[in-house]
């Protein structure tokens, strides 16, 4: 296992690299991803969406050298390599496939963390040097987020606000970043045990909770309990945000009482409801919300038009 330390260690390599290919805007080219890990990307046939491989090769004269490469699925992603040399932030790749090369480049750091300035115990309880690789590999399936949602985006999105961040500015984001959904929560979930509180406590992320979910055929929604991104001050929060991590894929008709919104089977796009505020140490009945003696406060919710 790795320390929290070692953990950092991959966590600010990352940020860093992130915020060093990144544009002014805070968007990331795949292309300047692919040249800082010193790697390339290969389409052929795979049974899998994309794989990080490392490539021996032998000159005639000169010492034998290793590249990395990602290999990405033929049938899945129909690119080339003018399309990833012409992205730019007004024409992204697919967020998904950026988000696969930039997962497969964050499992490289596994491979060759001193590379990257990145320092390990190699001891580790005497674990196998296999297994350790492996857990770093699981750590690293995290850390994609902070290579394409970028700290220097994060401060585009929070300078000189005096309001909360809205649903619909959140979605211009991700849209402008090339990013998915769920990107977007999981970097703001990162935000939430960062040492490094001035995203966490700005103005434009307290007070709010982000998170995604699936319609349903019946024309309502069920409320995915991950990613989910938290922050409300003293932990009091819409109940919803306290039965979710227990259960995944909530009706929103239960979590929500307003028949006219969308992810209810309404039509409209936002929805103001009552929630009683609590401690964190209180507990949830059968469904209803939170009881007296705790005050009622008015909450508000929203979806974005783009869904």
């Amino acid at each position: 296992m790795l320390s929290a330390q070692e953990i950092a260690q991959f966590t600010e390599v990352c940020t860093r690299i992130g915020d060093e290919v990144a544009d002014e805007s805070g968007f990331v080219k795949i292309r300047d991803l692919l040249n800082r890990f010193h790697a390339s990307v290969i389409v052929r046939p795979l049974l899998v969406e994309g794989m990080l491989a490392s490539i021996e090769e032998r000159p005639s004269n000169g010492p034998q050298s290793q590249r990395w490469a990602v290999l990405i699925d033929s049938e899945t992603y129909r690119i080339s390599d003018a399309d990833i040399a012409n992205e730019s932030s007004s024409c992204p790749l697919a967020p998904r496939l950026r988000n696969t090369i930039a997962h497969e480049l964050a499992h490289s750091l596994a491979f060759r963390p001193s590379e990257f300035g990145i320092t390990l115990n190699h001891s580790h309880g005497g674990e196998t040097k296999g297994r350790f690789v492996r857990s770093i590999e699981h750590m690293t399936e995290g850390l994609s987020p902070l290579l394409l949602f970028t700290d220097k985006a994060l401060r585009q999105l929070i300078k000189g606000r005096k309001t909360q961040v809205s649903v619909e500015e959140l979605d211009d984001l991700r849209q402008r970043l090339g990013i998915s959904r769920d990107v977007l929560v999981a970097r703001l979930w990162r935000l939430r045990v960062a040492e490094d509180g001035r995203f966490r406590d700005s103005t434009a992320l307290r007070g709010l909770g982000v998170g995604i979910g699936e319609w349903t055929p019946d024309g309502g929604a069920r409320l995915r309990s991950w990613p989910l991104y938290i922050n409300f001050d003293r932990n009091i929060a819409p109940s919803v945000f306290r039965m979710l991590p227990k259960q995944d894929r909530l009706s929103a008709r239960t979590a929500f009482p307003d028949v006219d919104w969308v992810l209810s089977g309404g039509r409209e796009h936002k929805t103001t409801f009552l929630c009683e505020q609590a401690s964190q140490h209180s507990n949830y009945q059968r469904g209803s919300w939170w009881r007296p003696p705790y005050r009622q406060r008015r909450a508000r919710a929203a979806v974005p038009f783009s869904m």
